[in-house]
């Protein structure tokens, strides 16, 4: 069972590393946020904080207890066993190794080398984050504290062959987009089975954190993604899969591209640019709308008029709906006023050569001959 706190021991360590606030909980996705001293109660907890890590933790998904001694490895400071399936988690305490967004990225790379190292010295999950561990100040757990020594890396190192490359899932290997993109259909895939049954018995706040719990656990290190990668690929799904996925079928789109032999960056070449037209289209249609409110209102339909009303700018007026506009031509009555006449979508535009030094009558006329004649 859990032991209580004790100075100078392997759990003083333990507790003074934890950060004030860490994750915990009574299962694994510790979705609570507690202080400390009421953490440590809770059956899985954070082992380190945010900027460094103080413990390295392997998950042995086997019953071989002592493989540690049997593979001539260094000694765990702590053992944690479930006392119901026999499974263990080994923390090593190591020398602090800061991973915030300012780190040095060097000590923060052979961390991850020699933890993949043990992992394979151990046949440890690959895949298991060291996030959230069981907690060896529980009483659900059969524990045993070995030393409290801290090791070195180097010493680490020296046991087991360190692995720069890190672990990458079968699934991983049929991403080409990378880590990221890996990050992101995993979590999207999880979502879909989850999502109705927080949206039938929770809200949509402990959707999002929970995707993001699940998110942080999915991640090989904690070090290989920044906290803010994680939280804004577990935003777009959470939001997203609330939002839209209902597990009854999804649209995914008229054009039913998902059928195509089409590579996919030609399929979503052709979705662009069917969006684009009709939005070209749509944009069109607020032109001509307000070409023709400015033009019954008595109004002259500038190009800075039509864009104001239109909610568009008149650059893009100018540069893709010049054609709907006709220049006004105003014609000067003898002793009267101006007489300002629009021709919106005109055919023909009588220039200013035709009106010349001609009357209105002479103009008027000339047209009229020259129909005659036609």
């Amino acid at each position: 069972m859990g032991l209580a706190l004790q100075h100078g021991t392997a759990f003083d360590r333990f507790y003074e590393a934890l950060a004030f606030k860490p994750w915990c909980g009574d299962d694994k996705s510790a979705m609570l946020v507690r202080p400390k001293n009421l953490a440590v109660k809770k059956a899985y907890i954070a082992p380190n904080p945010p900027s460094h890590v103080h413990w390295l933790v392997f998950d042995l998904d086997h019953t071989d207890y002592f493989v540690w001694h049997e593979a001539s490895l260094p000694e765990p400071n702590i053992a944690v066993q479930n006392p119901s399936n026999g499974y263990t988690h080994l923390y090593y305490a190591i020398s602090p190794v800061c991973i915030t967004d300012n780190a040095r990225k060097g000590p923060i790379r052979y961390m991850e080398a020699v933890a993949r190292g043990m992992t394979k010295a151990l046949g440890a999950d690959p895949s298991y984050t060291g996030r959230i561990a069981k907690n060896p100040m529980s009483p659900a757990w059969r524990v045993t504290e070995f030393h409290t020594h801290q090791y070195d890396l180097d010493e680490l190192a020296n046991e087991v062959e360190p692995i720069s490359k890190p672990f990458i899932s079968s699934y991983e290997e049929d991403m080409p987009e990378g880590r990221n993109c890996a990050l992101f259909h995993e979590l999207r895939h999880w979502a879909y089975t989850e999502v109705a049954q927080f949206r039938n018995q929770s809200s949509e706040n402990k959707w999002h954190d929970a995707v993001l719990n699940q998110a942080l656990s999915l991640v090989r290190i904690e070090a290989d993604f920044t906290y803010n990668e994680v939280k804004n690929t577990a935003k777009s799904v959470a939001k997203w899969t609330w939002a839209h996925y209902t597990g009854n079928g999804i649209n995914r789109g008229v054009m039913d591209l998902q059928n195509s032999d089409l590579p996919l960056k030609a399929r979503q070449r052709l979705a662009s640019r069917r969006t684009h037209l009709i939005r070209s289209s749509a944009s069109e249609e607020r032109v001509k709308k307000a070409i023709e409110t400015l033009t019954k209102d008595k109004c002259l339909p500038s190009k800075a008029a039509v864009a104001a009303l239109a909610g568009i700018s008149r650059q893009q007026v100018t540069r893709r709906y010049a054609h709907l506009f006709v220049l006004t031509n105003t014609i000067k009555k003898r002793g009267g006023s101006n007489l300002n006449h629009f021709v919106t979508y005109g055919v023909h535009q009588i220039t200013a050569g035709l009106l010349g030094g001609n009357t209105d009558e002479d103009t008027l006329g000339g047209i009229e001959k020259q129909d005659e004649g036609d």
